[in-house]
């Protein structure tokens, strides 16, 4: 009879056990796709990132005074400006918690403000007149400029690293 109730036990133990692995290897399994998923959603989101700061330097870049300042220069900027301020809060945000890169994004939601300011104040004018508010929107242009150079490096630092562990 001995026998017979340790091998009951011992089948129980087998059980419980099997059981047991199972449910903690679903449970691992599950943890590892979402940590991946999470880091796929966030080399997307960089990925993304980059390639809009890319746009907007390249528009803050070609807004140099050609046939003078217009209201719809300091528009296009501020414009430009508020769609990365709005991709990042709807999307990028969530999936990209590196704190540099969020510090470095910080103060372009304050820029825009100012910006829009100036687009209100701004004139027509020809470039051979220029005058305070010419120098008013350079001046947002190459602070601006500086602000996005700032969150590429950030940027491009993140990218690079997912590039080259990969």
């Amino acid at each position: 009879m001995s026998s017979f109730w340790s091998t009951i036990i011992g089948a129980a133990a087998a059980i419980a056990g099997g059981l047991g692995a199972a449910m903690w290897q679903s449970r691992r399994a599950d943890d590892i796709a979402r940590r991946v998923r999470r880091q796929e959603r966030r080399e997307q989101a960089l990925l993304a990132l980059y390639n809009k700061i890319q746009a907007i330097r390249d528009q803050l870049l070609s807004t140099a005074p050609k046939e003078g300042i217009s209201r719809a220069r300091y528009n296009a900027v501020a414009q430009a400006v508020g769609e990365l301020i709005q991709l990042w809060d709807q999307d990028w945000s969530a999936a990209i918690p590196d704190s540099p890169i969020r510090v470095a994004f910080e103060p372009f939601s304050d820029r825009r403000i100012e910006l829009l300011k100036a687009a209100s104040q701004a004139k027509q004018y020809p470039e051979s007149e220029p005058d305070a508010s010419a120098e008013t929107f350079l001046g947002h242009t190459r602070e601006l400029l500086g602000l996005v150079n700032a969150l590429a490096d950030e940027v491009e630092a993140a990218v690079r690293v997912i590039l080259h562990t990969k």
